[in-house]
C-alpha cells in the first residue's frame, strides 16, 4: 500500500506539471448575484421558463475551452448552459435534452442526438434547409487516431479529480484492482474507491468527483501514461467524455 500511495502521487504530481496533460476541470466560480450575459443571455431569453435561473456567472473549462454555467432549470433539479468552442453553438441541456440555438435558429434534440450540422466546422454557413432523415444510416467515417476501449484494456487506470487512485480500467474479473472486479476495492458496488458504488464519492448520481454525475466537472481519469486519453463520464457535454455505462459494457462487466 506505501508503494502504491506513493505511484499515485507520482502521478498526480506528474500530471499537474506536464504542460502535454490535459487539465482538471476547475470548480465553477461562486456568485451570489449572478447573471447570464451576450450569448447564454439570447437563449435564455428565448426559453426562460426552462432554463430558470443562472446558480453562477459563466465560467470556463479547461478542458476544452468550453464556456459553461449551471442554472435551476425548468424541474428545479439543475440545467447547464454550454457554449460549444468547437462549433462556436450555445446550448442548454436538462439532463435528458439539448436546446440549440444554432444556425437553423432554437432546435431541441435528446443528449443522445446529433443534428447533422453539429459536426460542420464552426465558419461554415448553411445555404439550406437541414436534409431529411435518412431511413437506412449511413456509416460515419472513421475519425483518425481513436480511443479504443481494447487499446486501453488492463494498461490504463483510473484517477480521480481529487487524486484518488480507482483502480485498473481493466477487463479482467480477477485482477486485484480492476475495476471489473465485482469484490475487488476499485469494482465493488460497497467500496468507497469504486465508480460501482451508487452511494459512493465517485460512483452516486450527485457527488462532484462522481462518473454518474451528469453534471460533474470534475470526474474520473482515464490515464494512459503520462496522458489523460478520456473522461469517465455521464455528462456528454465535456469534451472526451466515455460513459461508464458503455465501458463496463464493452468489457462485459455490466452489474451496477
Amino acid at each position: 500500500m506505501i508503494a502504491r500511495s506513493i505511484w499515485i502521487g507520482a502521478v498526480v504530481i506528474v500530471l499537474l506539471a506536464s504542460t502535454s496533460t490535459l487539465p482538471v476541470a476547475a470548480s465553477p466560480p461562486s456568485a451570489t448575484n449572478c447573471k447570464f450575459v451576450l450569448g447564454f443571455k439570447a437563449l435564455h431569453d428565448l426559453i426562460p421558463s426552462i432554463v430558470g435561473e443562472c446558480l453562477v456567472d459563466e465560467h470556463h473549462n479547461p478542458l476544452n475551452g468550453d464556456g459553461l454555467q449551471e442554472t435551476t432549470a425548468w424541474h428545479g433539479k439543475g440545467g447547464l448552459m454550454v457554449w460549444r468552442k468547437a462549433d462556436n453553438w450555445t446550448a442548454f441541456t436538462d439532463g435528458t435534452n439539448t436546446w440549440i440555438n444554432g444556425p437553423y435558429g432554437l432546435q431541441k434534440r435528446p443528449n443522445t442526438e446529433r443534428f447533422p450540422w453539429e459536426n460542420a466546422p464552426a465558419n461554415s454557413t448553411p445555404t439550406a434547409a437541414p436534409p431529411p432523415v435518412q431511413r437506412t444510416p449511413t456509416p460515419a467515417p472513421a475519425a483518425a487516431a481513436p480511443l479504443t476501449l481494447g487499446g486501453i484494456d488492463g494498461i490504463a487506470v483510473l484517477v480521480g479529480a481529487d487524486g484518488a487512485y480507482l483502480g485498473k480500467v481493466s477487463s479482467n474479473r480477477f485482477d486485484a484492482e480492476s475495476v471489473c472486479n465485482e469484490f475487488g476495492l476499485f469494482g465493488s458496488r460497497f467500496s468507497p474507491t469504486s465508480v460501482r458504488n451508487r452511494f459512493g464519492t465517485y460512483g452516486s448520481e450527485f457527488g462532484p468527483f462522481s462518473a454518474y454525475n451528469r453534471f460533474s466537472q470534475k470526474p474520473p481519469l482515464v490515464v494512459l501514461g503520462r496522458t489523460i486519453v478520456a473522461l469517465l463520464t455521464k455528462n456528454n457535454m465535456l469534451g472526451g467524455a466515455l460513459d461508464p455505462d458503455r465501458l463496463f459494457a464493452a468489457y462485459g462487466c455490466v452489474y451496477r
